[in-house]
C-alpha cells in the first residue's frame, strides 16, 4: 500500500503573509491505495511529480528484486 495525499483549498498566499502558518494540513484528506494502482499511476503520467514518481519507481524496482 502508498499513503497518498491530496490537498485541498490550497490558494496564492500574499507576500505579507508568507511568513505565517495556518494549519497547513488541516484540509488534507487521506486515503490508502494499493502501490501497484500507484505505480501504474507513475506509468501512465497521471502522477507527475517529480519525487513521487521517483520515489515509486525506486521502490517498485526493490521490490522486483526482492
Amino acid at each position: 500500500m502508498c499513503q497518498v495525499y491530496r490537498a485541498t483549498g490550497l490558494r496564492p498566499v500574499p507576500e505579507d503573509e508568507r511568513t505565517e502558518r495556518h494549519a497547513e494540513e488541516a484540509d488534507m484528506e487521506q486515503w490508502w491505495v494499493p502501490f501497484e494502482s500507484v505505480v501504474d499511476a507513475v506509468l501512465d503520467g497521471r502522477v507527475r511529480d517529480a519525487t513521487m514518481c521517483a520515489a515509486v519507481l525506486a521502490e517498485a524496482a526493490r521490490r522486483a528484486r526482492g
